[in-house]
């Protein structure tokens, strides 16, 4: 009995942490080819000048397209909630883990929508502001991946 208990706390933390990648996954696919067309498509329709002849600041016009597109991906990832509270039933899931996991996806999304509503101010076509986001994501991760690799390690690991 004690060790069936033990089985599901186990397949419920090893299934979350399978949820959170895959959350993490999609919005680091779906975030920029969301939210980097949506000035530069403004633009490249001839819109934008609409916008500008508006009462609205130029932050208000870009902040705005921002919350909206980054609303839109938060109701996206939260379709996956309820499939996470049904893991409580299972044997439960560290509060602390679920808290860290969800601030890291949106930091993440928050970071990967910015990172993209520049871009799409700075270029005119929505491709090369798409485009470009991507390339700066794998490069960072890259970089950071090779200068994790590289570091040596922390001397409170050692002493562990």
């Amino acid at each position: 009995q004690n060790l069936h208990r033990r089985d599901l706390a186990v397949m419920a933390e090893s299934f979350f942490g399978v949820f959170m990648i895959v959350n993490l996954v999609i919005v680091l696919l779906l975030t920029p080819a969301y939210v980097a067309g949506a000035i530069a498509d403004e633009k490249d329709r001839k819109t934008l000048e609409f916008l500008l002849a508006t009462d609205l600041h130029n932050r208000e016009i870009v902040l705005s397209k921002l919350l909206s597109r980054v609303a839109n991906m938060s109701l996206l990832l939260m379709t996956g909630l309820p499939i996470v509270s049904l893991l409580q039933f299972l044997g439960g899931v560290d509060p602390q883990l679920m808290l860290a996991g969800f601030s890291i996806i949106g930091l993440t999304l928050l970071g990967s929508a910015s990172l993209s509503i520049l871009l799409s101010t700075l270029f005119a076509k929505p491709r090369d502001a798409i485009s470009l986001t991507y390339l700066l994501m794998i490069a960072y991760m890259t970089i950071a991946t090779v200068a994790l690799v590289l570091a040596p390690a922390p001397v409170w690991i050692l002493n562990v």
